[in-house]
């Protein structure tokens, strides 16, 4: 339920939630996740889910639930297994480019991070490599243990290509 709450909620902030009308009405809200209430029901088992989501869709009648939802049913196989376990151990599933980093460059953003001890995420390493015109500012300096290890303040100002880090795009990927 968490994981099912949180993807709707990051999914409304990326605007690209598959619902077009909750979509809208998150867009014109001025309180955001606030103009959207997630409440569980019922608890029951994974069997009976379809058919009591679908009972409270017609009882109920929220405006933006459809009885396509499918009760948040995935059914996970060994194609899906295969495609995590590799994104879990830091193998890409599609080559994006070479990661530029000020400690040399790297086939992907967890072999970057780890050449560094993970002092910046592979998160991290993605986003400034494929933002990095990024600014830094005075939030990003005193949050990074990379930024605060290895400059001082000054760095406050520059993008993040001026230190170094950039994302050279595969030519399929050059967008």
């Amino acid at each position: 339920m968490k994981k099912r709450r949180y993807n709707h909620y990051r999914e409304l902030h990326l605007g690209n939630h598959h619902n077009e009308g909750l979509q809208i009405a998150y867009n014109q809200s001025a309180t955001g996740n606030n103009a959207v209430e997630f409440k569980v029901l019922e608890l029951c088992d994974a069997d009976a889910l379809i058919d009591r989501e679908r009972a409270y869709i017609s009882a109920l009648k929220p405006e933006f639930n459809h009885y396509d939802a499918g009760g948040g049913n995935f059914v996970v196989t060994d194609e899906f297994r295969e495609k995590q376990r590799k994104r879990l151990i830091g193998k890409q599933l599609r080559k994006v480019g070479d990661f530029v980093t000020p400690w040399g460059t790297f086939p992907s953003s967890c072999a970057a991070s780890k050449a560094i001890d993970n002092l910046i995420s592979q998160p991290g390493i993605w986003l400034v490599c494929s933002n990095p015109e990024k600014i830094i500012n005075r939030v990003a300096w005193a949050k990074s243990r990379y930024l605060q290890t290895h400059f001082d303040e000054t760095v406050i100002g520059k993008s993040w290509k001026d230190i170094g880090f950039d994302l050279i795009k595969t030519n399929e990927n050059q967008n």
